[in-house]
């Protein structure tokens, strides 16, 4: 198996930026035109002894897995590949992958045995027989027993499966998550019946980052049109109907899933045609311009989603006009009092302008031109408390593992930012694709003052109290 620490060994970050940035030395650092937005002067720094990157213009930072993942549009996974056969390291195959496979197979063969499945898929307007084409599949009641019989418990837990998880994954439809290299990383898991959560899906794990990740992308043969819909039973009833689609998984459209859609010649969000689904629209229509993808979308009748539309027919769903992202604009702003418009302008223009990508400066000059006014420049968002509390504190380790020992971090209530300082204060270093490496890379190439570390400090400490701890 590789590994991120191995890799990371026989790499140098210098090297692998200077093929696509021409730097120059400026003091302990080198300077560069970022790669990731247009700019005239250099604001893309790289800390050769750290081996960090940062840009003080769109806040891309990290290592050089970060550099990779968003030049080359990788996942994580990839990344590693890709820097292996640079660094001449030669990959072991991952058990894991093996193992996962080795699940889909009892997992399918565990469905083709249940009536009470089979009955459930039918209802879903899915034939029992199709069901193994895209993927589903029926985790046993008894799978926990099986794994302790095969001695796999410790293998299924750094495969996403914890013991203690295992009990509430079993008995449920399982759908399974590939990579781009087709590997299977992972799972999602709906309950037929009963109590407790109607989604879950396999724990992160280097493998399977499901905000990275989506739904039946491994089933396109083609790169043309693509809908992007929420629900796997949204996908999986286009897909068999011949409709090109990928599901998000119910959870928030993301960056690095706008990012694997950027070789498909037209996007279109088909999510549900409710008010919830309006407002995910438009939170994905954003997330698709910061990636330089051009989207469209449809609105599906009242009381609709694509799965059940597209039960009723394929043509129905086929028929509906697809709105572009600037028509949209119009027809919003349009419907707005003239106050309430010229809020709404500056506020998108001042998203517009932030982002690094090309795109949104194409839009934010046809915005200017169609409405022929001048739009206020606002100020830029701040992070949240708690994430500025961890940039400060990423630029001492010293300081993190003394909190650490204090028991200071126990107060941070945000459970990722606890964990990543906590695994700061004993590796020197955040977990290999940690989604906080760009603010690691701005706090080492640009650390916080001792004032700011005082404080930070003060407010643990009344947090802290706050809670009793």
């Amino acid at each position: 198996m590789l590994r991120a620490e191995d890799i990371k060994k026989n790499i140098d970050l210098v090297e692998i930026v200077s093929e696509s940035v021409r730097l120059k030395r400026s003091g302990r650092y080198l300077m560069g035109l970022c790669p990731f937005h247009g700019e005239r002067h250099p604001s893309f720094c790289v800390d050769p002894e750290r081996q960090l990157f940062y840009c003080f213009g769109c806040g891309a930072g990290g290592d050089v897995f970060n550099f990779v993942m968003r030049l080359h549009n990788y996942t994580f996974h990839e990344a590693l590949s890709f820097l292996a056969e640079r660094a001449g390291i030669r990959e072991v195959v991952d058990e894991r992958v093996d193992f996962l496979k080795g699940l889909q197979v009892l997992f399918q063969k565990t469905l083709l045995m249940s009536k009470r499945a089979k009955a459930y898929l039918k209802r879903r307007g899915i034939a029992p027989d199709r069901a193994g084409e895209f993927g589903i599949g029926l985790c046993p009641k008894n799978l926990l027993e099986i794994l302790r019989r095969k001695n796999q418990l410790l293998l299924a837990e750094r495969s996403g499966l914890k013991e203690k998880f295992i009990g509430v994954f079993q008995g449920r439809l399982t759908f399974p998550f590939y990579d781009r290299s087709g590997n299977l990383v992972g799972f999602a898991a709906r309950r037929i019946n009963g109590q407790g959560p109607k989604y879950i899906n396999t724990e992160e794990t280097d493998l399977f980052k499901k905000r990275g990740l989506l739904f039946g992308i491994n089933f396109l043969k083609k790169r043309g049109k693509v809908y992007v819909v929420e629900g796997y039973f949204d996908c999986i009833s286009c897909l068999a109907a011949g409709i090109p689609a990928v599901a998000t998984g119910g959870t928030s459209f993301t960056a690095d899933q706008a990012r694997l859609l950027k070789g498909f010649d037209r996007v279109v969000v088909a999510f549900d045609g409710d008010k919830a689904g309006r407002a995910a629209t438009m939170r994905a229509f954003k997330v698709l311009v910061a990636c330089d993808v051009y989207p469209y979308a449809i609105f599906l009748p009242k009381g609709e989603d694509p799965d059940s539309l597209v039960r009723k027919g394929r043509e129905r769903f086929l028929c509906l006009p697809e709105r572009d992202l600037f028509e949209l604009i119009k027809d919003t702003i349009g419907r707005l009092p003239p106050q309430s418009a010229v809020e709404r302008l500056n506020n998108l223009a001042s998203f517009l302008r932030d982002s690094p990508s090309a795109l949104s400066k194409l839009l934010l000059e046809r915005i200017k031109g169609a409405f022929g006014i001048k739009i206020k420049r606002q100020a830029k968002k701040q992070l949240d408390t708690e994430t500025r509390i961890l940039e400060i504190l990423l630029s001492s380790r010293e300081l993190v593992e003394d909190l650490k020992e204090k028991g200071l971090l126990e107060a941070i209530e945000n459970p990722e930012i606890r964990e990543a300082l906590r695994y700061f204060a004993e590796h020197k270093m955040l977990p290999p694709a940690s989604a906080y490496m760009n603010l690691l890379a701005r706090a080492t190439i640009y650390p916080a003052s001792q004032d700011l570390k005082e404080k930070a400090i003060r407010y643990l400490k009344r947090k802290r109290a706050c809670k009793g701890l």
